[in-house]
Formats: structure tokens, C-alpha cells, sequence
């Protein structure tokens, strides 16, 4: 099936010995990686990686590279020709010392089509040219904060993965956007996060919040807040993640050549607690409609009518940071607003994990809230406890309350407050889709979980799931003027 060839070639004074390494990809190949090992000689300040394969349509060949069993970086089928040095490497890999160390490189074969051959050489060269490592990132402490909502950027890709700008274009695009924070979720690398703590001293209102997209054959997924990459090429990877909050990407778009593993097509893994309800790039490919055969809404209200306890989120998927609104792909146009009790990285996380969160669609920035009782959103909460829902800057709007995937009542915004009582025999969650003055949805909240006492964590509806008092509401709602009165539904 496939040959493997080192051959040593002649190199310059400056350089040691080259190393080529050769193989064949066939039918037999697909959906599977392999890895070919070589050794850095000592002295070594960086190694550089030519690529080049025949041009068979049928078979898609994603590189990357692995130090120790580890990987130090993927570019997956976008460059076929990469560094890796002691002082700097090309997007997608990551900088730092390479002599002496067991390399190889990994190849990723998501679709290699029946009766489909493929030749590739990869020649492995290594300079010993002078090089110093990097000076370390400067220590960027945050501003004390009070407790509010944030409001952000949760999937976009740069140049290091098969983003189209640099990321600094990305940053400057949250910027310009009004965002609170931001997550570069490049695709199997977290090459970005260096370059990120290097420019962090420029956008100091800005939260970078690590993230990566663990890109597999039978799914995409993010994991937030983890600095260490996934082991993606394994296939128990879900059970060896390193810590974080993993979301499950995008999860209803079709799976096939043009877009292999785009949808979840395995388990759910016991790890996920988020799901990317709403993708700016499915809303792109879908003509600007939210609600279509792509959309990962009914996918999560399936979920979540089997009791899987799953957040949603949303994000524009953005591949090019020049894009602007209204392209639903633009950064900000499909943003996740989070109350956060600091403007930190860890308070965000904790605010995601506890579901208080809710996605909006384009339009001006606008916010909602929903609490039962003291419970806000990702709570729980003893049934018939009733329900208050603020939406702000939304005239003409109507409120959708949603349980089993069915609307169960609709309420027309106006300035005040909303009130609405469940009746005591629903159980399970109710959250609240937020539709504009064209029947267009542009705010989803996360749920509110209603169970029997004997079911509750914590045992009555003012505790967050999980345990634990739930937060005082100083959002905005508090700051708006109390209404002569509710509007007030059974």
C-alpha cells in the first residue's frame, strides 16, 4: 500500500543532511493517519518541510507534524511547505528548540475515493543558521471588573489554520465590532496562542480566550480554555482531552468530500457541555436563513429531549476577518453574550458551563434574561415556578417560549418586563426564542430546567445546576426603569 523511502541527500555547509521520505495513498488509506518518524540531528535551529503529492482528485492529504508522540502543529491541506524553528515557524506550528528531538511527519487522509492513487514526497531539510528563541510574552494583568455581561466571538479561524488573514485582522475585527472577547479556534493546533499573548498588550480590553477546533473524521468540536493540543488522531480522543469546556460544532451540516467530518456523525462524548446551535457559515450556505435542514437547533432540541443537559452557543465560523456585517460569516454577526462575574477568561468559562448565556443573530446589540425566581438561565427550578423574561432594544418583537421543541406561548415585546407561569405538570427545560418585526430570529436563550424538588440539585430552584446560590442579577435589567406594570400571561 505504501512505501516508505529515506533517502540522505548532500546539504550545504550550513545545513545537515536533508532527509526525503516518500509514499503511495490509496482507497485502503481512507480515514486514517500516518505518522513516518525522523530524528533532528543536534544543532539544528530549524527544520523545513517541502511537500508534493500527484494531482489525483479523489484523495485529500492533511499535514502536520508530531514531536515525542505530540503534535507541534497541523496545516492540513493548505500548506505544502512549512518551518518549524527555535525562533519562529510558519502559522499553524509552533516555535521553540527542534535539536535532538524524534519528529515525524503525520499525514491525515479524510477522503481518499475508491480506485484513487496518490504519490507524495516530503523532503525534510535542517539549517543550523544562528537563531534565538522568542522573548517571552509580556504579563498582562486584567482590570479589576465587576459582574456583567460579555459579549463574543466563539469560532473563527486565521492564517493558522485555513483562515485567509492574519490574526491580528481578527482581533482588530472584534475590536471594531464592540466585542468583549474572542476565540481563534484553529483547527487541531494551538500554534495562534503565542502570537495571541504577544498581541494581547495591544487589545487590553479585548479576552482572548484559548480555544482550538478538534477536527476529526466523524465531527468537529471546540474545546475552551485548554493551551495543550487534543489528541485528535487518536480514536478515544474524547477520553483523553485535556481540560476545558468542549462544544460540539455545527453538528447538523452534511459530512462528505467537500466537507469530511462537518457533521457529528458519533457518540456525544460525556465531556461535551456546549453545542454551536447557531454557525454563521450554515446561515451563509443556506442564503442568510437561520432555520434550515443545516441548522443545529432541532439537533440540539433532540438532545435535550433525551435529558442531555447541552448549552448553546454560537459563532460565525469565520474564515476571513475582512468579511463585515451582514454576512452572517463576518465576526460579530453571530455572537454568544455571557454574564461573567469578572472580564476574565476562567469567569467566562464558569458563565458558559452554568448556561448563562444566550446567541444573537445580527441586528444592533441587544440583550435577554430570563430567570424563574432567583434561577437565571442553565438553572434549575421547582415546575410552575414562574418565569420573567427582559429583552432589550427589540421594538416589534415577539418572545417564543419553547418546551419540547414546540412553542407553548408567544409574547409581544414591548418596555417592560414579561411574566409567564408555567403550568405545575411541565417538567423538563423551557428557554426562549426572540423574534424580530420580520418573523426572524435573532436572540436564543439557554434553558431553564424544570424538575420535582427531589430532582433538583441543591433541592429548590434559587440553586445554579450544580449546586451553589445563584448570582445576583445586576445585569441589565436592573438598570432599566421598573414598568407601572407587568405584562402578565398564565
Amino acid at each position: 500500500m505504501r512505501a516508505l523511502l529515506l533517502a540522505m541527500l548532500l546539504g550545504t555547509a550550513a545545513a545537515a543532511q536533508n532527509i526525503q521520505l516518500t509514499g503511495t495513498i490509496t482507497a485502503a488509506d481512507h480515514q486514517s493517519y500516518q505518522t513516518h518518524a525522523f530524528d533532528v540531528p543536534p544543532g539544528v535551529t530549524r527544520v523545513d518541510v517541502t511537500f508534493t503529492r500527484t494531482p489525483e482528485a479523489g484523495i485529500t492529504i492533511d499535514l502536520g507534524m508530531l514531536e515525542d508522540g505530540r503534535p507541534r502543529g497541523w496545516s492540513g491541506s493548505n500548506k505544502q511547505r512549512f518551518s518549524i524553528g527555535l525562533a519562529e515557524a510558519t502559522p499553524s506550528y509552533t516555535p521553540g528548540p527542534v535539536a535532538g528531538r524524534r519528529m515525524a511527519l503525520a499525514l491525515g487522509i479524510p477522503n481518499a475515493r475508491s480506485g484513487s492513487t496518490a504519490s507524495w514526497t516530503a523532503t525534510i531539510g535542517f539549517s543550523r543558521d544562528p537563531a534565538t528563541p522568542p522573548p517571552p510574552p509580556p504579563v498582562v494583568n486584567p482590570a479589576p471588573s465587576a459582574p456583567g455581561w460579555l459579549r463574543g466571538e466563539l469560532h473563527a479561524h486565521s492564517t493558522h489554520s485555513d483562515g485567509a488573514r492574519p490574526i491580528e485582522a481578527s482581533l482588530q475585527a472584534a475590536r471594531a465590532a464592540g466585542l468583549d472577547f474572542i476565540s481563534l479556534t484553529e483547527h487541531n493546533t494551538v500554534s495562534q496562542l503565542q502570537a495571541l499573548a504577544h498581541l494581547q498588550p495591544e487589545y487590553p480590553s479585548l479576552i482572548l480566550l484559548p480555544g482550538q477546533e478538534i477536527t476529526t473524521f466523524n465531527g468537529h468540536a471546540n474545546l475552551f480554555g485548554s493551551t495543550t493540543p487534543a489528541p485528535f488522531m487518536a480514536r478515544d480522543w474524547p477520553q483523553t482531552l485535556p481540560p476545558g469546556l468542549l462544544s460540539i460544532n455545527h453538528p447538523a451540516l452534511p459530512s462528505g468530500e467537500i466537507c469530511m467530518g462537518c457533521g457529528w456523525t458519533q457518540p456525544i462524548p460525556e465531556r461535551a457541555t456546549l453545542v454551536e446551535a447557531v454557525n454563521g457559515s450554515a446561515i451563509a450556505a443556506a442564503g442568510g436563513l437561520v432555520e434550515t435542514p443545516i441548522s443545529a437547533l432541532p439537533w440540539w432540541d433532540a438532545q435535550l429531549a433525551t435529558g442531555k443537559r447541552l448549552i448553546a452557543i454560537g459563532g460565525s465560523d469565520n474564515h476571513d476577518a475582512s468579511l463585515a456585517p451582514p454576512d452572517p460569516r463576518a465576526i460579530g454577526h453571530v455572537t454568544t453574550i455571557v454574564w461573567a462575574e469578572a472580564r476574565t477568561p476562567a469567569a467566562l468559562l464558569k458563565g458558559l458551563e452554568a448556561g448563562h448565556a444566550f446567541i444573537q443573530i445580527g441586528g444592533p446589540a441587544r440583550m435577554l434574561d430570563m430567570t424563574a425566581g432567583a434561577a437565571p438561565m442553565g438553572s434549575t427550578a421547582s415546575p410552575g415556578t414562574p418565569l420573567r423574561i427582559t429583552v432589550t432594544d427589540c421594538n416589534g418583537c415577539n418572545a417564543e417560549l419553547i418546551h419540547q421543541a414546540k412553542v407553548i406561548a408567544t409574547l409581544p415585546i414591548t418596555d417592560g418586563p414579561l411574566n409567564f407561569t408555567p403550568p405545575e405538570n411541565l417538567t423538563g427545560p423551557i428557554r426562549a426564542h426572540i423574534r424580530d418585526s420580520r418573523g426572524q430570529l435573532t436572540l436564543i436563550g439557554n434553558p431553564i430546567w424544570y424538575h420535582p424538588p427531589s430532582r433538583l440539585r441543591g433541592g429548590t430552584g434559587a440553586k445554579r445546576q450544580g449546586g451553589g446560590p445563584a448570582p445576583a442579577r445586576k445585569g441589565p435589567t436592573a438598570s432599566r426603569p421598573a414598568p407601572a406594570a407587568d405584562q402578565s400571561h398564565p
